[in-house]
């Protein structure tokens, strides 16, 4: 049985540049950078061979992790939300409103849309929520659970 999450990852081509997004821009902590070499003992994902640096932020108490494949040559690739397989990490922020006008005339962050409030009280929602997309073109949602 799934206890929780225990982290996501996101695949970058400049690891520093995307740290200094998420840090900047939307508050998370630098724990720690590491660089690792998949050995041949670790079959088993298609990482063998293959050099890295991790790094991993603290979004609250969540973990959130980014990583550069520094001798390997990936695709970028457009996330479109109904691709299937197609993923996304969403922060729980305090207030999405402001962190979309502080955003959105950034380089390199296009959103879909402003924020869009949805309210179900049969469901007990109450949220405000939009996507956006990372300088890499990773999708992110921020959301905000409102009372």
């Amino acid at each position: 049985m799934v206890e929780g999450i225990h982290h996501v990852e996101i695949t970058v081509k400049d690891l520093d540049k995307a740290v200094k997004f998420y840090t900047e821009k939307f508050g998370l902590k630098l724990v720690n950078k590491i660089t690792q070499r998949v050995a041949g003992d670790e079959k088993g994902h298609e990482l063998e061979g293959s050099n890295m640096i991790i790094a991993t932020l603290q979004a609250g108490k969540d973990t959130f992790e980014l990583i550069e494949y520094t001798n390997r040559e990936g695709e970028s690739c457009e996330a479109i939300p109904w691709n299937r397989g197609q993923m996304h990490a969403a922060f729980l922020v305090s207030d999405v409103q402001k962190m979309y006008e502080d955003l959105r005339n950034e380089k390199g962050v296009k959103f879909f849309s402003p924020p869009i409030p949805y309210k179900n009280k049969a469901k007990g929602i109450n949220v405000i929520w939009c996507y956006l997309r990372d300088p890499e073109g990773a999708q992110i949602e921020l959301i905000q659970v409102l009372k």
